[in-house]
């Protein structure tokens, strides 16, 4: 896979990232041409999966492939699961992925770990402003007590 990346700079911090999604079918086949939709994703470290919204699975005419039973903050439910092909904004195309049904109104698409692990997930807030960055497939390590160690270190000297 091809290394690509995405950064959305705010002018304030924001407590919820949303970045523009491209959602279609499933493909297996990468030549085909995809028809796919824009929707709103929210970024989310705390779902270990994915999940669309009852519109967005109407929207694009999805019939579901299973069932299954989420945990949320209000508890268990079963819903509906799907096969999607997801764009992310980076322009990399995640072909098959499957995604579960969920309940939410300011977004169409919530970006789980699933997809969240398969690259680098940079989140800043310097300045009173957030810096959202987010690249595939992961590059190198990042670690701010390596980093803070180095940083002392020039400074004894």
């Amino acid at each position: 896979m091809a290394f690509k990346a995405y950064t959305k700079k705010y002018d304030k911090i924001i407590d919820a990232p949303i970045t523009k999604c491209y959602v279609g079918e499933p493909t297996q086949d990468l030549n085909q041409d995809l028809r796919i939709n824009e929707f709103r994703g929210l970024w989310d470290t705390g779902a270990t999966c994915s999940l669309i919204s009852s519109r967005t699975a109407t929207l694009l005419g999805l019939t579901p492939v299973s069932k299954t039973t989420i945990g949320h903050a209000n508890g268990q439910s079963v819903v509906n699961m799907y096969n999607i092909s997801i764009v992310l904004p980076n322009d990399v195309l995640l072909p098959f992925i499957e995604v579960a049904e969920g309940a939410f109104s300011n977004f169409d698409l919530l970006i789980g770990m699933d997809i969240i692990t398969k690259g680098d997930l940079s989140i800043s807030n310097k300045d009173e402003k957030t810096t959202f960055s987010f690249r595939i497939p992961s590059h190198k390590e990042t670690d701010f007590v390596a980093e803070y160690q180095e940083i002392e270190a020039k400074n004894i000297c």
